[in-house]
């Protein structure tokens, strides 16, 4: 009899994990960032990944602040487009008929060096101009994480060059500062690509967006770290005070 509860606990904690995999997958949360500037030179089409949240009834366009270095014409020195700006829009890579199109970079900051030594606190966020997706705006998560606790982080890497948002599976193990830090348990290959992309708990509230990440040479273990998305709701919640 004891036997057949364990083989019964085992199956019941399978069919659990299975279930809250497939709801993120099922519910439309990423979106693929393509930019364009005026000078044609630069730009790009699959520039990482963002996400809407809903803050106090309005949406805001959430997304990693280091693709600014990637993606940056010679003339932005700092946080903030100079004008060279032409659109900014996200798109879902599986209908990309469903897109929004960004207004303004709230936390744009002339005075924030565009330098991988001075990056602070990496997200950026938009107010939105036009909205045609059929992604349903997140909501930030209110209760502290918990080691060992599972999450997902949802997106598309380079290596996902078709059909609908992935949903990757870690583990949280550690806060330092802006940065939470996870460890992952069932991702891609490899992490590139996935900038910007929501991390959810199982009831699918935000708990930071993707970073960084790296495998660890000895053990091999995948590590990624996540900015704070408690950081980017004061931010948020701040503006949406001063800006009434």
């Amino acid at each position: 009899m004891i036997k057949y509860s364990i083989v019964f606990m085992l199956w019941f904690v399978s069919l659990t994990i299975f279930s809250n995999v497939k709801a993120q997958q099922n519910e439309r949360m990423a979106l693929i960032n393509d930019v364009t500037f005026h000078n044609t030179k630069y730009g790009n089409n699959n520039a990482g990944n963002g996400f809407i949240v809903n803050v106090k009834g309005k949406d805001y366009a959430i997304t990693a602040k280091h693709i600014l270095m990637i993606i940056k014409t010679n003339k932005m020195k700092s946080v903030d487009f100079s004008g060279e700006l032409k659109q900014w829009k996200m798109f879902d890579r599986n209908n990309a008929s469903h897109y929004l199109i960004v207004d303004k970079l709230i936390n744009a900051n002339k005075n924030e060096k565009l330098e991988w030594d001075t990056l602070e606190n990496d997200w950026i966020v938009f107010s939105i101009k036009d909205n045609k997706t059929e992604n349903t705006p997140l909501k930030f998560r209110a209760k502290p994480l918990v080691k060992g606790e599972k999450l997902y982080v949802v997106g598309w890497a380079y290596q996902d060059k078709e059909g609908p948002q992935r949903t990757y599976e870690f583990e949280f193990d550690k806060t330092e500062d802006n940065l939470h830090t996870l460890i992952q348990i069932r991702g891609p290959e490899s992490l590139s690509g996935l900038s910007g992309s929501p991390i959810v708990d199982e009831q699918s509230r935000v708990v930071g967006l993707v970073s960084t990440g790296w495998q660890d040479e000895d053990s091999n273990i995948v590590y990624l770290q996540a900015s704070k998305a408690s950081d980017v709701q004061e931010f948020i919640e701040n503006y949406s005070l001063i800006s009434k």
